[in-house]
């Protein structure tokens, strides 16, 4: 097991109106990012941030960076955003557009032919190697809606409570070994 805490972060709210990867933030998702940014100044700085490799995912990982101030590398991981295999791109996109803003064990309960589980190993995977990469002891992971929960099982089983959750934006969670801790 890793002794590293993460910080699991959902992105901001996101402008509609173009094609998925390529969404930037909104005015209202920058300003739910500077928010959330205040709570995690208060914290012990990042050594490593990881953030999907969808707009609005990279641009919450610059205004925490640049509001919190650190110096911590930013590694772009386009696992935390669709799986590696297009097949399974497919699938998973047709759940996201199917099920919609759902918890995890909806997800789970019609994944009938495994994309889901094969994207969040995928993305848990990748994390892991960066994480182990530049032996972090503190990593914020940018990404979205249940793909961080999906990831947060996979480092504890202890938090069930995950597969129940969907995060709003900018919400998200802790976890360090066996502790699970909501993000205020």
């Amino acid at each position: 097991m890793l002794k590293t805490l993460i910080t699991f972060m959902r992105h901001g709210h996101a402008i509609d109106g173009k094609a998925d990867k390529i969404r930037p933030l909104s005015t209202k998702g920058r300003l739910q990012v500077k928010q959330c940014a205040l709570h995690l100044k208060t914290q012990p700085l990042f050594d490593l941030i990881i953030t999907s490799s969808a707009v609005r995912a990279k641009e919450t990982a610059q205004i925490i960076v640049d509001e919190i101030e650190t110096l911590a590398p930013v590694i772009e991981r386009d696992e935390l955003y669709q799986p590696p295999n297009l097949d399974d791109q497919e699938l998973v996109n047709e759940l996201l557009e199917r099920l919609g803003a759902v918890p995890l064990k909806v997800y789970n309960n019609h994944d009938a032919q495994g994309a889901w589980d094969r994207y969040s190993s995928s993305a848990y995977n990748a994390v892991c190697a960066e994480i182990e990469r530049h032996s972090s002891k503190k990593t914020l992971i940018v990404a979205h809606g249940n793909i961080i929960n999906a990831i947060g099982l996979r480092f504890s089983k202890n938090v069930e409570d995950l597969t129940e959750i969907y995060f709003n934006y900018c919400g998200g969670f802790e976890i360090y070994e066996d502790k699970f801790i909501l993000l205020p």
